[in-house]
């Protein structure tokens, strides 16, 4: 059975090209045909090469963007936290999440024919091919960007647009952890769509 309704993804990773950078955060949501929440899930990609990993970006100027990002947000201390909850039981690659991903899709109905939603397309289905092959090969080659109703509005009407983003900001806006983010891309694809943005966790 294929999904009825959206599928959003949202990836949060060390850098923007997935031949060098690693995923640090991975979440997905199913949303209905009506861009309502109906299920989100959210893992921390903890491996035993993140305390390393972390470190190196937290040492290299390069990744001062990333470092003061992360860091405000969050996410490195929750991965450090992690670490340290998992003990021994860390495991050694992204294959167990993987594992756990593609059921839970497969569960929502995840074919072929999905179409992947979020924003910044381009980048997370790189980090899936590179790091999560099997989950990227579940959907359709086809995506939804929300951010593509953006560009096009601002060139379209760029009075209307500016009033919609504004709009979605009040309701909440993008701050690099996955949960966030889908919401705040799923807002866009409501108010470019004639609904009302909701609140997080509504």
């Amino acid at each position: 059975m294929s999904v009825d309704g959206f599928v959003f993804v949202d990836l949060e990773t060390t850098g923007t090209r997935a031949a060098e950078h690693e995923i640090l955060e991975i979440g997905f949501a199913l949303y209905s045909v009506d861009l309502e929440p109906v299920e989100r899930f959210e893992m921390l990609a903890v491996t035993t090469g993140t305390a390393v990993l972390i470190e190196r970006v937290r040492n290299d100027p390069a990744y001062d963007f990333i470092t003061r990002m992360h860091t405000k947000n969050g996410l490195f201390a929750e991965l450090e936290k992690q670490l340290v909850t998992l003990g021994d039981n860390v495991p050694e690659d992204l294959s167990g999440y993987e594992s756990e991903i593609v059921d839970i899709l497969a569960r929502w109905g995840v074919d072929e024919s999905t179409p992947l939603c979020g924003c910044s397309h381009r980048m997370d289905r790189e980090f899936l091919d590179r790091w999560l092959p099997k989950v990227e090969a579940m959907f359709s080659y086809r995506m939804i960007d929300a951010r593509s109703f953006c560009e096009a509005g601002a060139i379209l009407d760029a009075g209307r647009t500016a009033e919609r983003l504004q709009l979605v900001d009040e309701y909440g806006t993008a701050n690099h952890r996955v949960a966030e983010d889908i919401h705040y891309a799923a807002n866009l694809l409501r108010v470019f769509h004639d609904r009302a943005p909701i609140p997080f966790g509504a």
